[in-house]
């Protein structure tokens, strides 16, 4: 298996990348890898049956993987005596590496982008009623051995039986907290992370077992939480975990193991405190579902301006100014252009505005590009070149992050892309820049962050990586006079933003000078921006224009950007 390249969970992946010499294990994963495309494509419809399939595939993809683990470290010792070669050995130990780092990371990846399908058991009745929580619990305990959750647990009364706990792959912890509150009037909340051994992992704790439960808290510490966690589980019959471990900043500050006594310290349920208030503020802005009861929320901000109104009517003229020129496109972009027009003829008819306005805006981009001349060789090549500098910047962050081996290797490579556009090599350049990309960015999510939680380090690393894409998009854009995608080529992603960058950037380069009471104004209006920059990345037309550009060319900007926001916002939390 080749160093540096990414993990593919498909059978042509596999056939390509397997190394020689494995036996049963090789055909067993493959044979994993055909089930897990099947019980992928059933969640196209999701429901329970489907999700459980899913679920049971990854669950043996994993074990294959172990499998395979296995009888490659095997060939690996019995070859090293036999003085194979050193590519041959190589092999083997990134095949090793492959499945015991990167499999297990894709497929988390896979569980916490799954639909989920249990809100019903969130609802206020089931959280009361011991005997539906107890199934609830039951249920979840599998599922927490196979990845992290956002949990919430609230405390009613000092009676453990009282206590109760929600789980959510995506929902925050406090939200959840928010519906404890007002399911079973819960007084006192924490909440953060749960899981086992891949929590513990992805704290760099050390390995714990399938039946350590492991809460790591980003809310306040509630006195003798482990003991009451445990005893807690022990009334509801959930036997799933013998430990309980309690976590703050990544250090053991708790647990309590099979042999708990069920002697409690009580705890003052009823004095309220600044992180009890905290708290309230916080769930105020959640959905009405996951809200403190009315009486004890913050009174309401100012409502929002309202949406400027769309001109349907100007919007149906562009639509009939552009369905004349889609017969002079040829295939295959012509049909496709006549589908766009299409829809955006049914979203007018349906009175869809907004929804219409990117479509008209797609159609447009796409007969500008149709009827402009190809870019020049030269354009071709220094985009190419444009890209090479990006990713050069790139490898050094790999250098610095402690994978300088790997590094040294992506340079060497990228000297010899460099050589090919020199030399006039152009479609060999770009298929070798296309392959470099993909082998940088698994070897990124295979490293340690280096930025040190810097918030600013995780967007200029997030922006980065956008830019890439964008810079590729910039040659088939430059030149067609179509003023959105003038603007990108010109400006890049700044050229989308409306102002939304520089007010982010700014807030962030405040954030790390601040010191002091300063801090908390700078975190306040950090988190106002970080909110601000989400709401554009989610409905501005040019990012979308981007990413589903009509030239094919591959431009994720909501991905790396909004994994940026997600982890700056856990970072000043």
């Amino acid at each position: 298996m080749k160093s540096g390249n990414a993990i593919q969970l498909n059978k042509a992946w596999w056939k390509k990348e397997a190394p020689d010499g494995l036996k049963k294990s090789g055909a067993a994963f493959e044979k994993a890898l055909d089930a897990y495309t099947k019980a992928n494509a059933g969640l196209r419809n999701p429901d329970a049956k489907a999700i459980e399939a899913f679920e049971s595939a990854l669950d043996d993809l994993e074990d294959a993987g172990r499998k395979v683990a296995q009888e490659a470290k095997d060939l690996e010792k019995s070859e090293k005596k036999a003085k194979a070669k050193k590519e041959r050995l190589e092999d083997l130990k990134n095949t090793i590496s492959v499945m015991e780092k990167a499999l297990p990371r894709e497929i988390g990846a896979a569980l916490s982008g799954m639909p989920d399908l249990d809100e019903e058991d969130e609802s206020g009745d089931k959280i009361a009623d011991p005997g539906l929580h107890s199934a609830y619990l039951k249920k979840t305990a599998g599922k927490l051995k196979k990845r992290v959750f956002n949990f919430a647990v609230g405390l009613p009364t000092n009676e453990p039986g009282d206590m109760r706990m929600l789980f959510h792959p995506k929902k925050a912890g406090r939200g959840l907290a928010g519906k404890l509150k007002k399911a079973v009037g819960a007084k006192k909340f924490t909440f953060g992370q749960a899981g086992t051994e891949a929590l513990s992992s992805e704290l760099g704790g050390e390995e714990e077992g399938a039946r350590t439960l492991v809460l790591h808290l980003e809310g306040r510490n509630i006195p003798g939480l482990a003991k009451r966690v445990k005893l807690m589980l022990k009334k509801m019959k959930i036997s799933s975990f013998g430990r309980v471990k309690i976590l703050k900043g990544g250090q053991e500050i708790d647990g309590a193991d099979e042999d708990v006594d069920e002697k409690l310290e009580p705890f003052d349920l009823d004095t309220v405190d600044p992180e009890d208030e905290v708290l309230e503020e916080e769930t105020a802005d959640l959905p009405p579902e996951e809200q403190a009861p009315p009486e004890e929320q913050a009174p309401p901000e100012a409502p929002p301006p309202p949406p400027q109104e769309i001109d349907i009517a100007a919007l149906r003229k562009r639509l009939t100014d552009a369905v004349p020129k889609i017969a002079a496109v040829p295939p295959p972009q012509g049909p496709e252009l006549a589908k766009l027009a299409k829809e955006a003829g049914a979203l007018l008819k349906a009175g869809d505005g907004a929804g219409a306005e990117p479509v008209i805006v797609r159609l447009e981009a796409g007969l500008a590009a149709a009827a402009a001349p190809p870019p020049p060789p030269e354009d071709a090549a220094k985009r190419l070149e444009a890209i090479l500098v990006r990713l050069g910047k790139r490898i050094a962050a790999l250098g610095k992050a402690g994978q300088l081996e790997l590094a040294r290797g992506f340079a060497a490579r990228a000297k010899e892309i460099q050589s090919m556009l020199r030399a006039g090599q152009l479609v060999d350049a770009e298929a070798s820049i296309e392959t470099l990309v993909a082998e940088i960015e698994a070897a990124e999510g295979a490293s340690e962050p280096g930025d040190g939680g810097d918030p600013l380090a995780i967007w200029r690393s997030a922006k980065e990586t956008a830019d890439t894409g964008i810079a590729a998009l910039t040659s088939h854009i430059r030149g067609i006079g179509h003023p959105d995608l003038d603007r990108i080529a010109e400006f890049g992603l700044n050229g989308a933003t409306e102002g939304n960058q520089t007010a982010l950037t700014k807030a962030l380069f405040d954030y790390n000078m601040a010191a002091g009471p300063a801090r908390e104004t700078a975190t306040t209006k950090l988190r106002e921006q970080v909110s601000s920059y989400r709401g554009f990345l989610g409905s501005n037309k040019l990012v979308d224009l981007c990413e589903k550009n009509p030239f094919g060319v591959k431009v994720d900007i909501r991905g790396p950007l909004g994994q940026a926001l997600d982890r700056i916002e856990q970072t000043i939390a």
